[in-house]
């Protein structure tokens, strides 16, 4: 015979053995309820190793207390020291909206304000940047019967977390009629002493940029005392101008940019509704470029607060100046010095 054949034989003649011997461990465990008992009465080679198998346990029934169903309960789970499951929640919006959320983080704000008062100034013109096409600071506003400015001023902010971005605009526009007590030159344009004039000025500006409030002395309710924002923001001021006298006419129009840096100091007692703001805002004085400086002093009150949206009124003083020069020969030279202003606004966040 082969040996790999003997060899198979050998295999198969083992594995009848092991499970003879399989069978009749069974059935003396089912006859006895113990192994150990039968095995020890039958061969007395392990009966003498009987004190190791009387620890052995009976298998657990329904009625045991060894026999519990499976608890997979996060809080098993842990007990356990294992991770507890992840449970899906299938009725969830794939866009919840949470609290948490950054469109949530996000506040927006529509602040105006209505600034009136008295303006003085004047608009040198010239005629292709020559001196002698326009008169020396003149007209000035007075001489065209402007006196006062009433002057509106828009501004979106959003904010989230600490940082604040704003678009903002000042309308500037004033015209009158009035009848010159001189000789002026403006333009190119030659006016005579009482010539009637019709005049239309504007000095719209408008503003984006980027604000960062730094809250300091927090009061018992959680409020800061004292923020104080620093901004940065860029500016762009549009000129217009226009003087009509009978059939003669002159208009001029130009657009210029500039940077602007300020700070706001705002100051709430206790943290309560009540606080006093005071603002300053400047762009650097450039040959070329519109030298725009404001401040103001405002009280506010929050009249209005609910978890949707806030109002805030206030009321206070403001003054500002618009100067600028063309080249350094200044052949072109506008400027207005508008206050002291009544400052008379609102806020609405939301």
């Amino acid at each position: 015979m082969p040996v790999y054949l003997k060899s198979i034989r050998k295999v198969c003649r083992s594995m009848a053995i092991l499970s003879a011997l399989s069978l009749s461990w069974t059935v003396a465990y089912s006859a006895s309820g113990s192994p150990a008992d039968s095995t020890a009465q039958s061969d007395p080679i392990l009966s003498a190793s009987l004190p190791l198998t009387t620890h052995l346990v009976p298998a657990p029934t329904e009625s045991s207390e060894l026999y519990q169903p499976f608890d997979l309960s996060p809080t098993s789970a842990s007990a356990l020291g294992a991770p507890a499951p992840v449970r899906l929640d299938f009725d969830r919006p794939l866009f919840a909206d949470d609290s948490d959320s950054v469109i949530n983080q996000i506040h927006l704000s529509l602040t105006g304000q209505f600034l009136w008062g008295p303006v003085a100034g004047y608009t040198q013109i010239a005629a292709g940047a020559k001196k002698k096409t326009t008169s020396h600071q003149r007209p000035r506003l007075s001489q065209l019967g402007i006196d006062h400015a009433t002057i509106p001023d828009l501004e979106v902010a959003a904010t989230y977390g600490p940082h604040q971005f704003f678009v903002g605009a000042q309308i500037i526009r004033m015209d009158d009629r009035a009848k010159l007590e001189g000789t002026i030159v403006t333009h190119g344009l030659g006016l005579a002493v009482k010539s009637k004039v019709k005049d239309d000025i504007q000095l719209d500006w408008y503003r984006f940029g980027y604000r960062y409030p730094i809250p300091m002395f927090e009061a018992d309710n959680g409020v800061a005392t004292l923020t104080i924002t620093p901004q940065i923001n860029a500016a762009f001021w549009d000129f217009y101008y226009r003087i009509t006298s009978a059939k003669l006419r002159t208009t001029r129009r130009f657009s210029k940019f500039t940077g602007q840096l300020g700070v706001d100091v705002d100051w709430r007692p206790e943290g309560g509704p009540f606080s006093i703001g005071v603002m300053g805002l400047a762009s650097p004085p450039l040959d070329a470029f519109p030298f725009i400086v404001e401040g103001e002093v405002v009280a506010r009150y929050r009249l209005v607060e609910s978890k949707s949206y806030s109002l805030t009124g206030s009321l206070g003083v403001a003054a500002e100046r618009i100067d600028y020069h063309d080249t350094r020969l200044r052949a072109n030279h506008i400027r207005a010095d508008f206050g002291p202003l009544l400052v008379a606004g609102f806020q609405l966040s939301f």
